[in-house]
């Protein structure tokens, strides 16, 4: 009886992590859709903070899952982000994500 409910409450937890994962995303774009500032700030500082508590390996194995990221979404993220916004504004998006965290540099650039 108890393996039958550690797997309830296993799947619960799954479940919860899953719905917030969704809010969060949700909330990040809607933030960008919406320019909400001092929300951008505050996520802004939250990857700052998160990036600076990573050890060596850490950062390593982040970046690693970061560049997987891009290399599967960037090129149809770039497409879409040119659709609203001019090389020049997306340049400068790029030069943003790169003061906001060492691993954010290595992000795909903008194709003119």
């Amino acid at each position: 009886m108890d393996e039958i409910n550690d797997q309830k409450q296993l799947l619960n937890d799954t479940l919860k992590v899953g719905a917030f994962y969704q809010t969060l995303l949700l909330m990040v774009e809607q933030s960008f859709v919406w320019e909400k500032e001092d929300t951008i700030t505050s996520l802004a500082e939250v990857l700052a903070k998160f990036t600076s508590s990573l050890s060596e390996e850490e950062q390593k194995e982040f970046k690693e899952k970061l560049d997987q990221v891009f290399d599967s979404k960037g090129e149809a993220y770039a497409d879409e982000l040119a659709k609203t916004f001019s090389p020049e504004e997306l340049d400068e998006v790029n030069k943003d994500l790169e003061e906001l965290s060492p691993v954010a540099s290595d992000a795909p650039q903008t194709q003119e």
